[in-house]
């Protein structure tokens, strides 16, 4: 990611507007083993802003992978002051539902930050049995 966005001259020549910000993980100690080594390397590499601390766990809850209809912000906090104004490159490691990405940038946009762009490592894929879009190759039957 980070050689892509220095090959993107509209992107480089404005570092200064850009804070990572992460999706946290469902537990403070998740998210810290998770991401905070993470958002301190890469933003150093990207050189942008940390934005690290600008979404907080403030309970711990169960976790809601793969839900789409469950709240997944009601146990964070989301500071308002450091999101004001902010492009926001939102990371999370995986993609399931796309729920937790809609969720946190309608709170982010609500904060005020001018643009929210999903980050993203993976994407997971649904059972075998509801997808069709990767070609399967038979091999030849051997006598």
């Amino acid at each position: 990611m980070a050689i892509a966005f220095a090959r993107t001259p509209e992107l480089t020549s404005r570092r200064a507007d850009f804070t990572l910000m992460i999706i946290p993980a469902s537990t403070n100690e998740r998210h810290e083993l998770r991401f905070r080594n993470f958002s301190v390397e890469f933003t150093g590499l990207l050189r942008i802003a940390n934005g690290y601390d600008a979404i907080t766990v403030t309970r711990d809850r169960e976790e809601y992978k793969g839900q789409h209809y469950k709240n997944k912000t009601d146990n964070l906090h989301f500071d308002g002051a450091a999101i004001r104004g902010r492009h926001i490159l939102l990371f999370d490691d995986l993609l399931t539902t796309g729920a937790g990405l809609s969720q946190v940038s309608h709170k982010l946009l609500a904060c005020g930050a001018l643009s929210v762009t999903g980050l993203f490592l993976a994407k997971t894929l649904p059972p075998e049995d509801e997808y069709d879009f990767l070609p399967v190759e038979e091999a030849p039957a051997t006598e």
